[in-house]
């Protein structure tokens, strides 16, 4: 992939907005800003195109939630998919706009709230990553959108051992903080809710999901953490 603005334009995409992630093309130009140095190709979406093989996502319709800075949305591009991208955030849309510009690329973006989830039509593919565990009832959530796609890429933490238990919907997990709508890389309200791992694969199983495991980490900085690729049954 390589940026395809000019210079000028470039400096105007990087300067104008408030990057957390900065990714750099073959040719060593700089897209976004901050500190964070990103790779165009997501190393979990990586994993997923691997596992695919050579047909990949390229021509699949792909629904991503919670796209932040478009990091990830420009690698599912790339990759050759028909990009569907929403966040809450309007400044994360903004910047999934501007990124994906300077690779003339062009997916269809919506401003939308994963926790008020409708009906968005349906899709070949979900990428999920790095939105559920930031939902104070995810839960529910998946379910709204268990229906959207035949297969699914969902990443996320998972309660971390030894936490005080509660229920949300029937699931067992433990409550965390949210830093709320001062920090994009947050959940937008007070507290999110993280299943335990063994209540995560009953969801899928409820919801009609099969599951493969393609990259797990017990020990994630922030919690357990999992990748996982869902086909409905």
């Amino acid at each position: 992939m390589h940026i395809r603005v000019t210079d000028e334009q470039l400096a105007d995409i990087n300067g104008g907005l408030k990057w957390i992630m900065f990714q750099r093309d073959g040719a060593g130009r700089m897209v976004g800003g901050g500190s964070w140095d990103y790779p165009l190709v997501d190393t979990r979406l990586q994993l997923l195109l691997d596992r695919l093989g050579a047909s990949g996502i390229a021509g699949l319709r792909v629904l991503e939630p919670g796209c932040l800075d478009g990091h990830i949305t420009v690698g599912l591009c790339g990759a050759g998919a028909d990009v569907t991208a929403f966040d809450v955030r309007p400044s994360c849309v903004i910047k999934t706009f501007a990124r994906c510009l300077a690779f003339d690329f062009h997916p269809r973006l919506l401003l939308y709230d994963a926790r008020r989830m409708a009906d968005l039509g349906t899709f070949d593919l979900v990428y999920h990553s790095g939105v559920f565990y930031h939902l104070e009832n995810p839960v529910e959530h998946f379910r709204s959108i268990a229906g959207m796609a035949s297969r699914m890429a969902f990443d996320t933490h998972t309660a971390r051992p030894n936490e005080p238990i509660d229920v949300v919907d029937g699931y067992q997990g433990c409550w965390a903080g949210e830093f709320g709508w001062q920090d994009e890389q947050s959940g937008v309200g007070p507290r999110s809710f993280w299943l335990t791992r063994p209540e995560l694969f009953r969801l899928f199983a409820e919801c009609g999901f099969a599951y493969e495991r393609l990259w797990q980490d017990d020990a994630a900085p922030n919690g357990p953490r999992g990748f996982y690729l869902l086909t409905r049954l």
